[in-house]
This record gives C-alpha cells, structure tokens and sequence, in this order.
C-alpha cells in the first residue's frame, strides 16, 4: 500500500482529516526512516515522540472524563478508578487491540526488511501517535482527541457507562453548598 493510500486509510478510520499530512505519516512511521510522499523524500521522526503526546492527551481526556463520572448510586469515583481506566485502556494490550480491531496496523510504516504482522507494541504506539497527532495538527485542542477516542471506541468502557462522553466542554459538576 503506497503512503497516501495509508493515509487516507487511516483518517477514514479514525474520522479525522489532517491539515498536515507530513504529522500524520510521521505518526505511522515506526521504522524512523526517510519517506517519499508528495514528490519528495522527508526525513521524519519514528512515531514514538508523538506516541508520548498522544498518552498524554488520552490521559487528559480520561481524566475530565473520570472527573465527571458517577457510579450506579451517582457518587463520584475515587483516584483508583481513573488509574483502573488508564490500566484498561492506555496500556500496551487494550492499545494494540484498539489498532487492530480498527485495521489500522495496515497503515503503520516498517522498515523495509519488516516481514509479518507487526508486534503489539509497535500497534500500541501507532495508536498513541495517532492520536498525538491529532492533538498536534488540532492545535492541541483535546476535543479533537476526544472525538477520535470516541470514534476508537475508548467510551465504552462500563465504568464510563453513566458519562455524557460527548463533549469536554460545556459540561459543569454541582458545586456543594458551603
């Protein structure tokens, strides 16, 4: 599959059409080297620096979500929920499975001499990139993130269950009475 063909693969799967295209390879290429597109070669950086801005916007987007989360009896949830919603969702298997199940490891750009499914861990930072890269060409606005999140399917965890996981903003918690 030729670059552009990854490209528009992966913004048709994730809903998201970037304004740079060259963050977006950079996000798919996990292999660091030097990639043809447009007419041109670019020297791009691996996918992993992107990887760590998109942990931490999914970390952000999970923690306003977290914040207004209730359980069955509306009470707010406790820290060890958000670190139980982070362990479900943002580590290296729940990632992976995200990426596959959304045929995104099509899209990931190896080295050359890469032969075979690529590893769970080169999908789990595919994905983070991804979403990095969203947050990046978005100007970093998290209701950009949000919305691939949401078209990724990280809502449907059950302890989101009784979230409004539809917007970050506009939203507003009860104050209590002093």
């Amino acid at each position: 599959m030729s670059i552009p063909q990854m490209l528009a693969r992966m913004e048709h799967k994730i809903g998201w059409v970037f304004q740079c295209k060259l963050t977006a390879i950079e996000a798919l290429n996990s292999a660091g080297q030097p990639i043809f597109y447009d007419g041109q070669w670019h020297i791009l950086r691996r996918n992993d620096q992107l990887a760590i801005i998109g942990d931490k916007a999914i970390d952000l987007v999970l923690g306003v979500m977290w914040y207004r989360s209730t359980n069955t009896e509306g009470r707010y949830y406790s820290k060890g929920i958000m670190s139980e919603l982070q362990r479900d969702l943002v580590s290296n298997e729940p990632l992976a499975t995200c990426g596959f199940s959304h045929d995104l490891d099509g899209c990931v750009i190896t080295n050359a001499g890469h032969v075979g499914r690529i590893s769970e861990r080169m999908m789990a930072t595919a994905v983070e990139a991804i979403v990095g890269a969203v947050f990046k060409d978005s100007g970093f606005d998290p209701e950009a993130v949000r919305t691939v999140m949401a078209r990724l399917g990280f809502f449907k965890h059950q302890l989101l269950a009784n979230t409004d996981c539809k917007s970050l903003a506009g939203h507003t918690n009860p104050t209590p009475e002093a």
